[in-house]
């Protein structure tokens, strides 16, 4: 860390402006232009855009084709958003009515009394194989230290949806913020809310929605989230993650597979 600049002006555009002359300004400062070999950004429209982008602006000061480092978890947070869109059918947001819902129910529910994934959810041995594989997977994950708690329960309510634990083993926390920003929240809820069905009222559509975004996080998504700050595994994982796009049948999957390819083209290109 060599500087932190304030930016005064709050109008995105000057901002971007007063961002870029920023740490343009601290390279000339410590007299380093020469010495950039890439940049770290996360994926937002504001840094990669093709001609107002501010990383894109900085490359293009600099005059030199640099390294572009995005972000390996919000590259995961845009594509958990996009599959939570496309597994409703919609971006308004209803999730957030369904979670609403959902947290008004809670102080009824019987947390012991939860109905794990049905075997009839994995259509494929391909899916069965990657369901023993990834309950071996997260058993062991849990066992590590995590940096927040969330991460560990989504690492623990993917085990337990793949049937990793008896109820008298699962303690389940209340369901918490659920803004459309926080990523998280969205696989959080869908998989207690999946697990607690029979005791919450769901349309058909909520249902079959709720049981696809489950599948994509239990099976595809939180092994891959919960390696993405090992950055030297990125590309592998990258590429092992779009093979399992392959091996599974979950409709929400074409979405998220553009995005994917999108945020990994860093990585793997």
């Amino acid at each position: 860390m060599i500087s932190i600049k304030r930016l005064e002006n709050d109008a995105e555009n000057a901002r971007l402006k007063q961002g870029v002359n920023a740490v343009l300004s601290t390279l000339d400062d410590w007299q380093l232009r020469a010495q950039v070999p890439g940049l770290g950004f996360d994926t937002t429209s504001s840094n990669t855009g093709l001609n107002m982008g501010a990383w894109t602006s900085i490359e293009r000061a600099l005059g030199t084709d640099l390294v572009w480092i995005a972000c390996r978890h919000h590259v995961f947070e845009v594509m958990v958003s996009d599959a939570f869109s496309v597994a409703f059918r919609t971006s308004s947001g209803p999730d957030v009515a369904l979670f609403k819902r959902f947290q008004k129910q809670w102080p009824f529910i019987n947390r012991e009394v939860f109905t794990p994934a049905s075997d009839d959810l994995f259509i494929s041995d391909d899916m069965r194989r990657l369901r023993d594989e990834l309950l071996v997977y997260y058993g062991d994950a849990m066992k590590s230290q995590q940096p927040r708690d969330d991460y560990l329960e989504l690492l623990h309510l993917s085990w337990t949806f793949l049937a990793g634990a008896p109820g008298s083993c699962v303690k389940f926390r209340a369901p918490g913020a659920m803004h459309h920003a926080r990523w998280m929240a969205k696989a959080i809820y869908s998989l207690k809310i999946y697990m607690f069905q029979d005791q919450f009222v769901l349309t058909a559509a909520e249902r079959k929605g709720v049981a696809d975004i489950s599948l994509f996080v239990a099976l595809i998504y939180s092994r891959y989230w919960n390696e993405a700050a090992v950055a030297e595994r990125a590309p592998l994982n990258d590429a092992r993650l779009l093979h399992r796009y392959k091996l599974t049948h979950i409709e929400l999957l074409v979405m998220p597979q553009q995005r994917l390819s999108f945020g990994t083209s860093w990585n793997i290109s």
